[in-house]
């Protein structure tokens, strides 16, 4: 009865059913072993297995077995014209006497006539296993290859190259295929005519010794990129570039540079006229970066995302002098995201930026003028992070409108508070443990703006019951509540229990409700009792209130 119910099922649906499973595993080795388990479970879905040639067409072969030949003729044998996915995985050692020049050019001899039909390539061995592959395939035409993903094991072969030539062709114009995303570990590709129709490129630069020579040498072949993605685990040095030459990628929206010491080097080779994104993480500070920096934000006038975070030991008095006239402003027109991780260096440059669009903005360790300069260019802003910002506030500071703020966060930056007018605040975020600031410039924020609060965290060091109530009394809107290490007793959470009812009436000023709106609260101090916040517990339990000891 349910062999009957099982061929009831169109062949096709069953197809897709047994390629969805399929592709589940695929990526993480051979997916043949699931289709011999489905043939298995009757003759009807063996033969719906054996006659569908999607099903075989993703070939991941492991040199290592010894049986590539058979696996590969059994697969293209099923596969039929179908394209295909092809991955081949050469082995770390080889036995004694075996020649490791041979394996490589035996694999291109079985898949060189099938170049047409395939639509992703990907190869994990030594460099020179994958130079040898590559070089028995020139010529090769890949009209439908969309994916290319090289690993080569460069920290087991010292002295490899550090690049690669990818020898497949395509009819001239980017027109001529689908673009073609690449992925490449330890190593970088030059490629023939196929590198016009790259449009991304991430490359792992893990134990391989590449320069900025290499990066331009590679990034030249291929013109048309749109996304550039480089990380390296063990911090890369690319050092200074031989020519003076650049390299225009007019179509690069988003570069991503990961633990590159010296990124300036590789910027500095680069045209980057239409870039839209730019995250640059764990590099080394330096004038020749400011310069970097400087020529991007005055030439990429498309730029909306800038998020930048060194790793250098950050230096406050070692700031260098302006290389332009104070009064020249770099307006970054199109900017809505600017996060940055500051150091000495770039204080000047950050002097002359101007944000008139940022939505969102992050600035941590900058001096006082930085900040306020920065905001003052921003009044479009949300949402606005300061951390570790530092120095005396100028004697020329004035109050900042900031109409559109809706949350505002502030670490070791609370001297600022006194110069920001933000009427629309709903989410405020205040932390201080290197000193209690004055209470004033927490009211005056409060009293001058009256914001429609709905979200408050404290977390101040020497904060008092006084202190926090009398905030606490000019938010009848605040509906979720933080408060952190604060000199806070039980008299703050007497303050916003639920008055007993009075013989006086409802009216009565002795039972107006502290926080009526109140949703959610968290308290945490050495200073409260459990009694204390069980008493505060019992009288408003529609309150989800939560008390770390």
């Amino acid at each position: 009865m349910a062999a009957v119910t099982i061929e009831r099922i169109p062949i096709e649906i069953l197809v897709r059913i047994f390629k969805f499973y399929k592709d589940q595993y695929q990526g993480y080795g051979d997916t043949t072993q699931y289709l011999f388990r489905l043939s298995l479970v009757c003759r009807f879905w063996r033969e719906a297995i054996r006659k569908c040639p999607t099903l075989w067409s993703d070939i991941w072969l492991d040199v290592s077995t010894g049986k590539v030949e058979q696996q590969a003729a059994y697969q293209l044998e099923r596969a039929g014209g179908a394209l295909l996915s092809l991955a081949i995985l050469f082995p770390y050692e080889y036995d004694e006497g075996e020649g490791t020049e041979i394996l490589p050019m035996r694999m291109a001899d079985i898949f060189r006539d099938t170049m047409d039909r395939w639509k992703s390539f990907r190869m994990h061995a030594h460099p020179y296993e994958t130079q040898l592959f590559l070089n028995s395939c020139a010529g090769g035409c890949t009209p439908n290859l969309s994916k290319i993903t090289i690993r080569s094991r460069v920290a087991d072969h010292e002295g490899a190259q550090p690049v690669i030539l990818i020898p497949f062709s395509r009819a001239a114009g980017i027109e001529s295929g689908p673009p073609v995303t690449t992925r490449f570990r330890s190593v970088l590709p030059i490629y023939s005519s196929l590198g016009a129709n790259v449009t991304k490129l991430e490359v792992d630069a893990m134990g391989a010794d590449l320069s900025a020579d290499n990066f331009a040498a590679a990034l030249s072949s291929c013109p048309n990129l749109v996304q550039l993605d480089v990380t390296s685990e063990s911090d890369l040095i690319v050092g200074h570039t031989s020519t003076l030459d650049t390299v225009p990628l007019l179509h690069l929206t988003d570069l991503r540079l990961s633990y590159i010491r010296d990124p300036e080097h590789l910027l500095g080779v680069l045209r980057l006229e239409a870039l839209q994104s730019l995250r640059i993480d764990a590099f080394d500070w330096s004038p020749a970066m400011q310069s970097a920096l400087r020529s991007i934000f005055r030439t990429c006038g498309s730029l909306k995302t800038v998020a930048i975070t060194g790793a250098g030991l950050r230096n406050h008095d070692e700031e260098p002098s302006s290389l332009l006239p104070p009064e020249w402003t770099i307006v970054l027109p199109s900017v809505t995201r600017f996060s940055l991780h500051a150091d000495a260096v770039i204080y000047p440059l950050l002097r002359q930026l101007s944000l008139p669009q940022a939505q969102t903005f992050f600035l941590e360790d900058a001096p006082c003028d930085v900040a306020l300069s920065l905001l003052a260019s921003a009044t479009q802003l949300a949402s606005a992070k300061l951390l570790d910002i530092f120095d005396a506030v100028p004697q020329n500071a004035h109050i900042i409108s900031l109409p559109n703020l809706s949350s505002l966060k502030m670490a070791e930056s609370l001297e600022l508070l006194p110069y920001i007018d933000a009427p629309n605040l709903s989410e405020l975020s205040l932390t201080s443990h290197r000193s209690a600031p004055p209470l004033t410039a927490v009211r005056g924020l409060l009293e001058r703006s009256a914001p429609p609060l709905r979200k408050l965290q404290l977390d101040i060091k020497g904060l008092t019951d006084g202190e926090i109530i009398g905030c606490l009394q000019r938010l009848p809107l605040l509906e979720h509540l933080l408060i952190l290490n604060c000199v806070m007793s039980d008299a703050t959470m007497r303050a916003l229990e639920k008055p007993p009812p009075s013989e006086h009436g409802a009216d009565s000023d002795s039972e107006v409700l502290l926080l009526p709106r109140l949703k959610s609260a968290t308290l945490w101090s050495h200073y409260t009792t459990i009694q204390g916040f069980e008493a505060l517990v019992t009288s408003r339990e529609t309150v989800n209130w939560r008390r770390y000891l």
